[in-house]
């Protein structure tokens, strides 16, 4: 579009533009063991997954990495989830573990299939070069647990990469993420237990420069942690109660304050700065 030609838009799930993204490529500087660690939180809550398989996957990526020569720096060819799929096929289970290699396989199924398995599944495109430009990534071509996995793997990237910065506390770039309870959901929580590795970035990289604006049309699906970590709340016109109390109660609305939230006029807006009055 003319006066929008530096805007670059990647159509995750889809090929008229596709992205390639790894997630078992670290961010530089990051260690291989700590990486693999919180990545397979982010698997974890994103296919919905428990202790016993996070085991099995830890043992999985471990392996590949050794193979592939990532803790030794002799990298050749970065593995791939479809290596840690061929992995778990090959192991033997009994008793409990074939449950959980069942669920294991499942996850990384997903991983490998389609437009999500070549997505995931081949070389990192030049994720330095996004933060420097604008970018949208639509991702409507991919199922709930799809959209997680990449959402929350890709922030994991970029907190990672801003930690091995010198600068911090300057504003360096910004994310805005419409329909945030698709990373950042209560009941997703509630199910999974403990805050996410999503819940834990989002608090703490805006010490790194990077600002997160999170947009959704429900708040009341948007966990309590990430809603008492935003700065600068803003609050359009809603319908439903639910909503209506989960916005008052992040704001710090009066009881004779709230059904404001219901009445507002379209361009109209209740915002609450942290630290001040509403």
């Amino acid at each position: 579009l003319l006066g929008y030609e530096d805007i670059a838009v990647y159509t995750i799930g889809r090929s008229a533009s596709p992205l390639s993204f790894n997630p078992l490529i670290p961010p530089p500087e990051t260690p291989p063991q700590t990486w693999l660690k919180k990545l397979i939180g982010v698997i974890a809550h994103a296919y919905l997954l428990g202790d016993g398989v996070m085991y099995l996957l830890q043992e999985a990526i471990d392996q590949v990495y050794e193979e592939a020569g990532v803790y030794s720096g002799s990298v050749e060819r970065w593995p791939t989830f479809k290596d840690v799929h061929e992995f778990l096929k090959k192991r033997n289970v009994a008793g409990r573990e074939a449950g959980w290699m069942s669920s294991a396989l499942r996850a990384l199924s997903s991983l490998c299939f389609g437009e999500m398995g070549t997505l995931m599944n081949q070389g990192n495109d030049n994720i330095e070069e996004l933060l420097a430009r604008p970018v949208i990534l639509e991702l409507d071509a991919l199922t709930q647990s799809d959209k997680v996995m990449f959402m929350q793997s890709m922030l994991l990237w970029i907190h990672h990469y801003r930690m091995t910065e010198p600068t911090r506390e300057t504003f360096k770039h910004a994310i805005v993420i419409e329909e945030a309870h698709h990373i950042l959901s209560g009941e997703r929580q509630s199910f999974v237990g403990g805050q996410s590795v999503m819940e834990i970035t989002f608090r703490e990289i805006r010490e790194f420069g990077e600002a997160m604006i999170i947009l959704d049309q429900h708040p009341s699906q948007i966990s309590m942690p990430a809603l008492g970590n935003t700065y600068a709340t803003f609050c359009f016109n809603l319908k439903h109660r639910t909503d209506v109390n989960a916005m008052s109660q992040a704001m710090l609305l009066q009881d004779d304050e709230r059904m404001i939230l219901g009445n507002l006029q379209i361009g109209e807006a209740v915002v609450r700065l942290q630290g001040r009055s509403v």
